[in-house]
Parts: structure tokens; sequence; C-alpha cells
């Protein structure tokens, strides 16, 4: 069963950065899956450091992507995803200090945190693009 299920809703229309999204989706299924039958411990601790490692370059080329297509809102998108590094920082940090308990409080985070960050701060860089000609990636 899944937790989050990808839709069109969520599509920013770049192939790239939805597959980046879908693997977040995977990621936080299968974490759900593996606390389901209780073994979010065991699979967090080779899931975290993929998905930390994923998250970092999927933050760096969407900031390049928006950099270099001259997005407005770049400066605040960097700011949000500092704020979500932080949380994932904290979380790692806990994590690898032993503690256990906090795998049902990220997973409650990434479940929140994911699909709002790309309904609201993703898409709002899908709209500057559309009302300036539309998805246009430089290569």
């Amino acid at each position: 069963m899944k937790l989050l299920a990808w839709t069109a809703e969520y599509s920013v229309q770049i192939a790239e950065l939805d597959a980046d999204h879908r693997y977040w989706f995977d990621m936080i299924n299968h974490l759900h899956q593996a606390m389901l039958d209780g073994r979010g411990t065991e699979v967090l601790s080779t899931l975290a450091h993929t998905l930390m490692q994923h998250t970092l370059e999927h933050f760096a080329h969407e900031e390049h992507l928006m950099s270099s297509l001259a997005y407005p809102g770049h400066q605040a998108h960097i700011y949000e995803h500092h704020q979500l590094r932080l949380k994932a920082d904290e979380f790692m940090r806990r994590f690898e200090e032993g503690e256990t308990t906090m795998t049902i409080e990220m997973m409650q985070f990434l479940i929140e945190a994911v699909p709002l960050h790309i309904t609201t701060f993703d898409r709002e860089f899908l709209h500057y693009l559309n009302a300036n000609g539309g998805v246009t990636v430089p290569g």
C-alpha cells in the first residue's frame, strides 16, 4: 500500500525534476512499508544516506536551473531548500546518534514537506516558466 501516490498534480512539467520528485515518493513509500513490516530502523539505516545524497543533488540541480533561467523567486527557493536541508541534517544527526524513535517523526515530516514543497515552491517556478514562454530547459 502506497502512502503517497504520484499524480499529475505533482508534475512540474520538467522530466528531470519530476523524476527526482517521483524518486522521493518511492523512497517515502519504501520507508513506510518497512515501518509497517517492523523494519523501519533497519531500512532507514541504508535509505537515509541515499535519500540525503539524492536530495542534495536535486536541490543543486534545481537551483542551477532557476538561476540559469533568471527565476525571480530563486533566492526564496534557495532559502526553502536551506530550511529543508537543516531539518534533514537534524534527522541524520539524531539517527547517527542512535535515536531510532525519530523514524516516525521523520516519516511525518517527509509526507508533509515533500508534497507541500512541490505544490508550492516548485509549482511557482513552473508558473514563472509558463508565463515566460513555457518550459525551456537549457541543456
